[in-house]
């Protein structure tokens, strides 16, 4: 008889050593998931802190550019900012636009050729919306077609005053023409090359230091740009 039995597991791990080892694993594995998502979202957090301080530089610029007066009604251009490198600006005066009223009664056949998929409707939702409260996403709101919802605040504003539609095709602004735009309300958007888009309606007040007070603002990430929506409804 030999001295010793032998080991029941026989150098191999016991069922309890491999049930607290998958164990173990679990939860290194779940802690690693989390730290990845942990840093993802704090990258995240960061290049959108970062794209918001460069809309904040590229909507002070445009708006100094726009309080010596651009031309035309409707203008687009670049502004080379530091952080962001090139970022696109439209300008829009809301004046022009149609007002809430005015959209509400307009004939179905030009809410459908500005993209709405069911325009009878989109004139109701319109036609309910307060006219001191309304946003420009109230209105892109009344339809939920892409192209009405990307076009839509160019040409219909709770801020309108235009009983007709006009929407021009967006050129770059003329030279300065020393006109200061006190009072006025424009429809200012800045979109980076990497898709950041910080749209904002503002009220020109003159002043160097500050040339305009935000009314109402939405900053998103999103692809579609302009979309050629001045080709939708241009006056010949």
């Amino acid at each position: 008889m030999g001295c010793c039995a032998e080991p029941v597991d026989a150098g191999y791990a016991s069922g309890a050593a491999i049930a607290v080892s998958l164990a173990m694993a679990m939860v290194a594995t779940g802690l690693m998931v989390r730290a990845v998502a942990d840093l993802k979202r704090a990258r995240a957090d960061h290049a959108r802190t970062q794209a918001r301080y460069a809309l904040d530089g590229a909507h002070l610029l445009a708006a100094r550019r726009m309080a010596e007066g651009i031309d035309p009604r409707r203008a687009a251009w670049s502004l080379s900012v530091p952080g962001a490198g090139s970022v696109g600006i439209l300008a829009e005066p809301e004046s022009a636009k149609l007002g809430l009223e005015a959209a509400g009664q307009a004939d179905p056949g030009l809410l459908s050729a500005l993209g709405a998929r069911d325009a009878v409707a989109a004139s109701v939702a319109i036609g309910r919306l307060p006219a001191g409260t309304a946003t420009p996403e109230d209105v892109e709101a009344a339809d939920a077609g892409p192209v009405w919802r990307a076009c839509a605040s160019s040409l219909i504003s709770p801020w309108g005053l235009a009983q007709a539609p006009f929407l021009p095709q967006a050129g770059p602004p003329t030279s300065n023409t020393g006109v200061m735009r006190r009072g006025e309300v424009w429809r200012v958007v800045a979109t980076t090359a990497e898709g950041w888009r910080d749209e904002r309606i503002v009220r020109m007040v003159g002043r160097p230091e500050r040339p305009a007070t935000v009314i109402w603002r939405r900053v998103s990430r999103r692809s579609d740009k302009d979309q050629g929506c001045g080709v939708i409804i241009d006056p010949a």
